[in-house]
């Protein structure tokens, strides 16, 4: 049997017995396992079995904790639990003391290989191998400057160690990190950064500026200090980067980024229910002052309109029916704008549903017929109305709100529409059953909502109106409304 240059432990003379030399075979299969046993029992050591990546774990952290560590593992890279590569996660890459690491597998290539020496082995065996391939292998594994000693590693071996655990910190950072050179090219980039850029086939020898989108081109990207840089529609990445510094010779610099799209996102979010809170607070003061002028508005209107009735037969006949529509629909109005009112606290303070017991029946194509009168004045001056309203089972709400809903959306049609083309301009009201649903659509022969636009419109204070044409709550208040009675509301 050739020798394999392993060197015994040798403790310092004294009465202590010497350490017994240790293996360990991680291995799933009994009949190599027999086989390590045999050639290394041969040299003197002395060989513990594990079967699973969990036992093989265990089995290490008991040496660990006994004092009695392994001068050998042999890892085969599948086991029946868990990638054989698992059990290395055990040991310290930086301690003098780790054992020599030898994987076995039954493939090799290059990713293989430099995953597994990645991971911490010293080296890869392809089985099946013969007992000379088995020897040799293990002779450069355990090449003299691996030898156990006392006495600490040479300064170039601490190096290598600490060099190999910074590469693993920085492959495995949460942050995407990449090291460019003066040019911004990249020379390395961990897989964070890659699978951040959806470039996971590497970055290395590509310039960094050209994945970061719009807002990285001209000036200089790495001088300006810590700056976001928008990324497509939703991803913002914030960009760190540290002053030049040399390695072997060229100029390089470290730059991290990170994804902070969630964060922008919930401080726009906060910043909305900030302007909820005042418009809470805003929408009680403006509820107080409104109420009480509404309050003798409507009754008024009722003190005429009994009087009108009592003096009916004074009046010509389509008189009378004229003026008695003229205030009814004033009343309407009045207690409409009451609605917005109460509306408007109610969303700032997010009570928009409608207790159960408060819900009536309510005929949909009645309040869209109203809220086409009360919207007739804006339609009439920018296009033609065109109505197809069935017969529907009634719903189940209330008609005051449903009717704020429509007067909404038949407003916004009607604003949608170029005056100078009233003749061409079309709003089409459609409103049908499909077995228990009931449906209901406003069209317009606008210019229709950019797609850019859509999924942000019913969020309040959203509009792509100019400044003064709309606040931008209209919308939001129609999606809460709706969705407070069970329904939906989609464009």
């Amino acid at each position: 049997m050739p020798d394999l240059s392993f060197r015994p432990y040798e403790e310092p003379v004294s009465d202590v017995v010497s350490r017994p030399r240790r293996a360990l075979i991680v291995e799933d299969d009994a009949e190599v396992r027999k086989l390590l046993g045999l050639i290394l029992g041969r040299e003197g050591l002395v060989c513990d079995e594990a079967c699973t990546t969990h036992e093989g774990r265990a089995r290490l952290r008991e040496a660990r904790e006994s004092g009695l560590p392994y001068e050998l593992l042999i890892v085969d890279w599948t086991l029946p639990d868990a990638e054989g590569l698992e059990v290395l996660a055990e040991l310290d890459p930086t301690d003098p003391g780790r054992p020599t690491v030898l994987v076995v597998t039954g493939h090799t290539d290059a990713a293989r290989a430099q995953a597994a020496v990645d991971a911490g082995a010293d080296d890869v065996i392809e089985k099946p191998f013969s007992v000379s391939a088995l020897e040799a292998r293990l002779r450069v594994a355990r090449a003299p400057s691996r030898e156990r000693s006392d006495v600490p590693p040479p300064a170039d071996l601490r190096v290598a160690a600490d060099t190999r655990l910074t590469q693993k910190l920085l492959q495995h950072a949460p942050d995407g990190v990449a090291m460019v050179d003066e040019a911004g090219v990249v020379r390395f980039a961990n897989e964070t950064l890659g699978a951040m850029l959806g470039r996971p086939e590497g970055l290395v020898g590509d310039a960094l500026a050209a994945h970061l989108g719009p807002d990285a081109a001209g000036g200089d990207l790495f001088d300006a200090g810590p700056r976001e840089l928008r990324c497509g529609d939703d991803t913002v990445l914030e960009l760190v980067a540290s002053p030049l510094f040399e390695v072997a010779g060229d100029r390089l610099r470290l730059a991290a980024l990170r994804d902070i799209s969630v964060r922008r996102r919930l401080e726009v979010q906060l910043a909305q229910a900030d302007r909820l809170s005042s418009l809470g607070t805003l929408a009680a003061g403006v509820a107080h002052e409104v109420n009480n002028p509404l309050g003798y508005l409507s009754a008024n209107l009722e003190y005429v309109a009994e009087a009108l009735r009592q003096r009916a037969p004074d009046l010509p006949p389509g008189e009378r029916e004229s003026l008695l529509s003229a205030i009814a629909e004033a009343r309407d109005g009045a207690t409409r704008v009451a609605q917005i009112v109460g509306d408007l606290g109610r969303f700032s303070r997010e009570e928009d549903a409608l207790p159960p017991e408060e819900r009536r029946p309510v005929d949909l194509v009645t309040v869209i017929r109203k809220a086409v009168r009360m919207t007739s004045n804006e339609l009439r001056h920018r296009g033609r109305l065109v109505e197809e309203l069935a017969r529907v089972p009634p719903v189940s709400g209330s008609e005051g709100r449903l009717l704020q809903v429509f007067v909404n959306l038949l407003t916004n049609a009607a604003q949608a529409l170029d005056e100078s083309r009233a003749a061409e301009n079309l709003v089409h009201v459609h409103c049908s059953a499909e077995g228990p649903v009931v449906r209901a659509s406003v069209e317009d022969s606008g210019a229709g909502i950019d797609p850019a636009h859509r999924p942000r419109i019913f969020e309040p204070f959203y509009s792509t109106k100019g400044v003064g044409q709309g606040a931008g709550l209209g919308l939001s208040i129609c999606h809460g409304i709706v969705t407070s009675l069970g329904g939906a509301i989609e464009v």
